[in-house]
This record gives C-alpha cells, sequence and structure tokens, in this order.
C-alpha cells in the first residue's frame, strides 16, 4: 500500500485531440520522414503524454497514407512497445466509403450507394 494522503491523485487524462505523425510548424519536412520514422516520432510523443498523465490518446489523423499510427497503436495494444491506450480516427476512402484497414464493410446505412 502506498500512503498517498498528502498527494492529490486522478484518473487518467484523456487526450481528445492529438496528431502523434503530423506537426504543424514542420510540416512540408514531415511529408519526406518515411512511415517508420513517424511512428516512431509517435511513440516519443505519445510516451510523452502519458509521463504527463494521459492514459489514452485519440489521434485525430496523419498526412501519411500507410497510417503509421495504426500500427503503433496495434504495438501498443499488442504489448509489443509502452505506451498510452490509442484511439485512432482513420480516414475513409472517398471513393469505396471503406474506413482504412477496416476488415468488416461498412453496415449497409452507411454503404454507398448502388
Amino acid at each position: 500500500m502506498i500512503d498517498l494522503a498528502s498527494h492529490t491523485v486522478t484518473p487518467g487524462f484523456i487526450g481528445c485531440h492529438v496528431h502523434l505523425s503530423m506537426d504543424a510548424s514542420q510540416l512540408s519536412t514531415q511529408l519526406l520522414d518515411s512511415a517508420a520514422t513517424k511512428a516512431l516520432v509517435g511513440r516519443r510523443l505519445a510516451n510523452d503524454y502519458l509521463d504527463r498523465g494521459f492514459t489514452t490518446l485519440r489521434d485525430l489523423g496523419s498526412a501519411e497514407p500507410q497510417w503509421p499510427t495504426i500500427d503503433l497503436r496495434n504495438a501498443t495494444g499488442a504489448g509489443t512497445v509502452t505506451g498510452p491506450r490509442l484511439v485512432i480516427a482513420a480516414g475513409v476512402d472517398r471513393l469505396d466509403r471503406q474506413p482504412r484497414r477496416c476488415r468488416q464493410p461498412l453496415p449497409a446505412t452507411m454503404a454507398p450507394p448502388s
């Protein structure tokens, strides 16, 4: 048991709007980075958030078509790397309206018209 009587204890914070693989101030140079580099930078940023008490992050997108944050989410969830729980808002392809890397089709109510 840890005596925390003289401390303030809070539950883990949730970051609802983060971009782990994008930095708007360096976007022009980041576009040239590989997906692996973006995933590694995202891991460092995710752990920075974790160190500050954020146990869950919602990543709102990436300029990288390979979606390195999805790979980071999977690696964190599997325990391959440490980090906060990641919720990724993956994009939807405009032509077929299927979420990228989604293994299940969209419900009929969301499917494109025939």
